[in-house]
C-alpha cells in the first residue's frame, strides 16, 4: 500500500499537495470536533426535551388536583351547608307545601350557593331535587331527580354515591342564569347526607368547571406539534384530550394505550407509528393522564441538527480548500520562480537573479532565494576574474564552479519539501529547510574552495539527512574521523558527491533495497589524509572504474560528478592526489580520495 500512495502523492502538483496538507488536518479536526458537539448537543436536547415534557406533565396534573380538590371541597362546603342541611333534612321537604315555602327555600338554597360561586367563579353548583318542587326546572342550580335516573350510567353512579364516594361525568351547563346555550362540563357529584346521629341519605349535589378549561389545561401541556394528552377516568373511560380529532383516529388503530402503572418514555406503536408514552396519576379522582410524544417529531430537531453539522462541515471544507488554495498558491509561486531561475542557470544564463525584499531577514525561502542569488553572483565573478586574467579553462573547470549550486539536487529536495507537507507537519518541513539551507551555505563557503575538513564533513551530513527523509531513514550513515584532522584544509564538495552517488546507484535505482550502509573514514599516512566512502550498493566493473580514473568526460555524461572531483584534486595539489576506487561487483564499492594534509592558510595559498 505504501509503495503505491507514495509515488501517487510524489506525482502531484506541489500545489495539491500543498492544499491537501492544509485543507485535510483542518477538516478533520473540525470534524472531529463538530462530532463530539453533536452528541453532546443531542444528549443536551434530548435531556431538555425530557425534562420540558416531565415539568409539562406534572404542571398539568398538579392543576387538575388542584381543579379536583376544589370541586371536592365545595361538594363538602355544599353538604355542611347549615341551610343546605336545614332544608333537606327537614321533614317538611318531601311533603307538601305551599308555593311560597318553596319560593322562600329556593331563594335562601339559591343565596347560599350564589355565595359560594362568587369565592369561586369558575365553578358551577347545582343540586338534584324532587321534580314535584316549583324550583327543579330552573336548570342554573337546581335539576330534576329524573334527569339523573335518565342517565345510562346511573347505576353505577348511585352505587359509588350511596357509598360516599364522588363521581365525575361529563354534563352540559348553563353558562348565564337566562340563556339556553349550554356548554360541556366536568361534573362532580356528591351524595349529601344528613348530619343526624344516623346519617340518611338526602339529595345529590354537583359541582361543575367547563370542560374548556381542562381542554386547555391538556393543550397547555402538550410541548409537541402531533402529540397527544387525554384523562382517563377509574372506568377507563376518556373524559377530555388536547385534540379529539387527533384522539379518534389513534382510537381506531391497535396498540392504543389505557389505564397502565406509572412510565416515563416507554416507546411503544400505534398503528406503526412510534410514540412515546408518559402516565401520570390524578391521585385525587383516580384518574390517569396519558401523554403521547410521536418519535418522528422527537428525532426531527436532531435531525436539524445533523443537517446543519453537514453543512458546516461542508463550509469549512470549501473554505479551508480556499485558503489553502491561496497559501499553497503564494509558496509555489516562489518555488517557481526560483526552479526557473535555475533553469535559467542551466542553459547558460549567469544573469539570472532572484527578487528579494532587502532589510528584511524572511523565511526559509528567502533564505534560499539569498544564497541562489550568492551563488549566481559568485559564479559570474569567478568567470569574469579568468576572463580577465586570460585563462584558458577547460569546461570542465567551469562546470565544477556551476555544480555548486547542483540543480538536481535542489529539484530532489524542492520535490520532498512538497511531500513533507503530506507526510509530516510544519516542523519537519521547517526542519527540510534548514538542512537544506546549510547545504548550500557549505557548498557556497563564503567564495572559497577552502574549508575545514569539519564542515565538509557536516556537509555530507546535511546532504544524508535531507535523503533519509526522502528514503524512510533508509541509510544508515557512519563517519569515523580522527578528532585531530578536524580543523585542517579540505578542498569543498569532495565527498558528498560518492555519497549522493552511492545512493542513487544504490537505493534509488533499486526498489528491493531496504537499507543502504555508507560509511566515511579517514587515516593519515605519509603526511596526506586519505578518505574513504565506502557503501554496500552493487558495485562497479572494471571498465567503469578505469574510465573514471583516467578517461576524460563531458557534462552531462554519467560519472560527471565525481570524476570533475579528481580533476580538480589534481588540478589544485598535483598529480599525487586524487581518487581511486575498489568495486569488487555485487560487494558495495570504497572511494579513496587523498588530499594533503595542510593548514587551510596554505592551502589557500596553494590554491592561488
Amino acid at each position: 500500500m505504501k509503495k503505491i500512495i507514495r509515488p501517487f502523492i510524489r506525482n502531484m502538483s506541489m500545489q495539491k499537495k500543498m492544499m491537501i496538507s492544509f485543507a485535510i488536518p483542518i477538516a478533520v479536526i473540525y470534524i472531529l470536533l463538530n462530532t463530539v458537539c453533536y452528541h453532546y448537543i443531542t444528549v443536551k436536547y434530548e435531556e431538555k426535551i425530557k425534562y420540558s415534557m416531565e415539568q409539562s406533565s406534572d404542571q398539568a396534573v398538579s392543576f387538575l388536583n388542584n381543579y379536583v380538590q376544589n370541586m371536592q371541597y365545595l361538594a363538602v362546603l355544599v353538604e355542611n351547608s347549615g341551610v343546605v342541611q336545614e332544608i333537606l333534612g327537614s321533614e317538611q321537604y318531601t311533603r307538601d307545601r305551599t308555593y311560597g315555602e318553596q319560593y322562600r327555600e329556593f331563594l335562601r338554597l339559591s343565596q347560599s350557593f350564589s355565595s359560594y360561586e362568587l369565592s369561586n367563579p369558575i365553578y358551577r353548583l347545582g343540586l338534584y331535587v324532587p321534580d314535584e318542587l316549583m324550583y327543579s326546572s330552573n336548570h342554573y342550580y337546581f335539576y330534576e331527580e329524573s334527569m339523573l335516573k335518565e342517565r345510562e350510567d346511573f347505576e353505577k353512579m348511585d352505587t359509588a354515591l350511596n357509598q360516599g364516594s364522588f363521581y365525575y361525568a361529563i354534563t352540559q351547563e348553563k353558562k348565564l342564569l337566562n340563556s339556553e346555550d349550554a356548554v360541556p362540563a366536568l361534573t362532580l357529584f356528591k351524595r349529601i347526607f344528613s348530619k343526624d346521629s344516623l346519617p340518611r341519605p338526602l339529595q345529590i349535589c354537583s359541582i361543575s368547571i367547563e370542560l374548556e378549561k381542562f381542554i386547555d389545561l391538556m393543550k397547555n401541556a402538550n410541548i409537541t406539534q402531533d402529540g397527544l394528552i387525554y384523562l382517563l377516568d377509574q372506568n377507563n373511560e376518556i373524559l377530555v384530550s388536547s385534540d379529539s380529532g387527533k384522539l379518534l383516529n389513534l382510537q381506531e388503530n391497535d396498540g392504543f394505550p389505557a389505564r397502565g402503572s406509572d412510565k416515563s418514555w416507554e416507546k411503544i406503536r400505534i398503528g406503526g407509528e412510534r410514540y412515546f408514552m408518559i402516565r401520570k396519576q390524578v391521585d385525587t379522582a383516580d384518574w390517569q393522564m396519558i401523554s403521547l410524544i410521536p418519535y418522528e417529531e422527537y428525532q426531527h430537531q436532531q435531525t436539524f441538527i445533523q443537517v446543519f453539522q453537514y453543512v458546516t462541515i461542508a463550509l469549512i471544507v470549501i473554505l479551508a480548500s480556499a485558503v489553502s488554495y491561496l497559501l499553497s498558491r503564494f509558496y509555489v509561486k516562489r518555488l517557481s520562480n526560483l526552479r526557473l531561475k535555475m533553469t535559467s542557470i542551466q542553459k547558460g544564463d549567469m544573469n539570472a537573479q532572484l527578487p528579494m525584499d532587502t532589510g528584511e531577514q524572511g523565511d526559509e525561502i528567502d533564505e534560499i532565494y539569498r544564497n541562489f542569488n550568492f551563488m549566481v553572483d559568485e559564479v559570474r565573478r569567478l568567470l569574469q576574474e579568468h576572463f580577465r586574467l586570460g585563462r584558458d579553462m577547460k569546461v570542465s573547470e567551469i562546470k565544477a564552479l556551476q555544480a555548486q549550486i547542483n540543480p538536481h539536487f535542489l529539484y530532489n529536495t524542492l520535490d520532498l519539501i512538497n511531500w513533507m507537507a503530506v507526510d509530516y507537519g510544519a516542523s519537519d518541513i521547517e526542519q527540510m529547510v534548514h538542512n537544506l539551507s546549510r547545504f548550500y551555505r557549505l557548498s557556497l563557503n563564503r567564495g572559497k574552495s577552502i574549508l575545514t575538513i569539519r564542515e565538509e564533513l557536516e556537509h555530507v551530513q546535511a546532504y544524508v539527512n535531507i535523503e533519509n527523509v526522502h528514503f524512510d531513514h533508509a541509510i544508515a550513515y557512519e563517519q569515523n574521523v580522527p578528532e585531530e584532522i578536524l580543523d585542517k584544509a579540505c578542498l569543498n564538495i569532495i565527498l558528498q558527491p560518492f555519497v549522493e552517488n552511492a545512493i542513487i546507484h544504490g537505493i534509488a535505482e533499486n526498489p528491493e533495497m531496504k537499507t543502504l550502509q555508507i560509511k566515511v573514514t579517514a587515516e593519515i599516512q605519509d603526511s596526506d589524509v586519505i578518505f574513504h566512502v565506502r557503501d554496500d550498493g552493487k558495485g562497479m566493473s572494471r571498465e567503469l572504474i578505469h574510465q573514471l580514473e583516467t578517461e576524460y568526460m563531458n557534462p552531462g555524461t554519467k560519472g560527471y560528478g565525481i570524476r570533475n572531483i579528481n580533476f580538480r584534486i589534481k588540478l589544485c595539489f598535483g598529480e599525487k592526489y586524487g581518487v581511486t576506487y575498489d568495486s569488487p561487483p555485487g560487494e558495495g564499492t570504497v572511494a579513496h580520495i587523498r588530499i594533503p594534509l595542510i593548514e587551510c592558510e596554505e592551502a589557500e595559498r596553494m590554491i592561488q
